[in-house]
């Protein structure tokens, strides 16, 4: 095939920018020797889009022998979802003479990987109006996957700085709440005048605000120890848990109304008993916050042919379906209870990281008469294993 008879100066030697430069003191071989050499890829592609010569880089680049490479077309080594926009950008290229083509883009090579390249192109005439472009080609993934890996870990530290200072300011403001009922009530009860009974309503509030305050530090504490090792498990009679853990929660809430029901005669579990009494405490918590005052909270403990589930049920409003794949994520709160109740949506995001480190599943779902089930399952262990 014959060489072109032009090239594109450099830019230091061009009379101005963008305009069309014909050197004709370059021989063939010459020319040919120099395009074959570059640095980068070079093609020569007609006006109607056709390649007509390509250089030894161009073909390492894409990774297509030259002559499938000159059976191809402008646009054919673009990735698709850039395919459109370049060939407006061509089309453009091709009709004002003033325009410029200058651009970053994904190819996809012959083995089916994707590169970043920079393209550029110039007008080359021909004589009687006749035109070739010339084009250089330069794999640039490196310098844009570097570049890109550089943004998305800024556009990381930005949401982390955003989170951390949300988290802040919630922590900040629900351990100042039951802190200055604490404080309050400590002031009251320091007076003299008040009565046996006040005192002992006072002091059951302290407890309260008191044990809110533990949870609510325990439940940051778990989170932050997230890559540590479990401790080692052991049997567990998990109804002997629940009651105990119901127990607790009527002494904080003794106007709640709550059965457990155990259908199953073997509830033993392979557990770690402080764990298991956490998430039943956090789970009847859940179902307190959204349960009416005159609601009943129903914890039922049955067993499979593997595992033991326990079953936290409530006569709440439910949850949304939009809620249910964040339920148990860190810091996630639906909508209703943002308005409804306090809280850094730590609880169930707690529950979830305990029952997983002890090799159990938990769920969240709407019960179909109403109200949520909030529930774990653990590995059933015999009597006489």
């Amino acid at each position: 095939m014959t060489a072109p008879r032009a090239v594109v100066l450099p830019p230091e030697n061009r009379p101005s920018a963008g305009s069309l430069v014909m050197v004709e003191s370059l021989t063939a071989p010459a020319f040919r020797g120099f395009f074959e050499n570059l640095g980068v890829g070079g093609v020569q592609i007609s006006a109607d889009g056709r390649f007509l010569q390509v250089n030894q880089r161009f073909i390492e680049l894409t990774g297509y022998p030259r002559e499938q490479l000159l059976r191809m077309r402008v646009g054919d080594l673009d990735h698709p979802d850039d395919r459109d926009p370049d060939r407006e950008r061509w089309d453009a290229f091709l009709r004002d003479p003033d325009a410029k083509y200058d651009v970053e883009k994904r190819y996809i090579r012959r083995d089916g990987s994707t590169i970043w390249v920079h393209v550029t192109a110039a007008r080359i005439p021909m004589g009687d109006d006749e035109m070739t472009i010339a084009k250089t080609v330069e794999d640039v993934t490196d310098r844009v996957v570097a570049i890109n890996a550089l943004r998305e870990r800024e556009q990381r530290l930005r949401d982390a700085l955003a989170v951390k200072e949300e988290f802040l300011g919630m922590v900040s403001h629900e351990l100042r709440t039951p802190l200055t009922v604490i404080l309050g009530l400590a002031n009251v009860v320091a007076r003299n005048g008040s009565s046996h009974d006040q005192v002992q309503r006072t002091v059951l509030e302290i407890r309260e605000s008191a044990e809110h305050l533990a949870s609510l530090l325990e439940s940051m504490l778990v989170l932050a120890r997230a890559g540590e090792e479990p401790p080692d498990l052991e049997p567990i009679i998990l109804d002997r848990v629940a009651r105990r853990a119901i127990e607790r929660h009527r002494e904080v809430f003794p106007k709640r109304r709550i059965s457990l029901t155990v259908e199953t005669d073997t509830p033993l579990v392979d557990g770690h008993e402080p764990w298991i009494a956490q998430v039943i405490s956090n789970m009847l918590g859940n179902a307190e916050k959204y349960t009416p005052s005159k609601g009943r909270i129903f914890v039922l403990v049955e067993r499979d042919d593997t595992d033991v589930c326990l079953r936290v049920l409530d006569e709440g409003r439910g949850i949304a379906e939009e809620d249910q794949p964040r339920i148990f994520e860190a810091f996630y709160r639906a909508a209703h209870a943002v308005k409804e109740s306090g809280g850094l949506g730590l609880g169930l995001a707690v529950c979830k990281r305990l029952i997983d480190l002890q090799g159990g599943q938990v769920w969240a779902s709407t019960r179909p008469e109403g109200g949520a089930e909030l529930g774990f399952s653990l590995p059933a262990l015999d009597a006489d294993d």
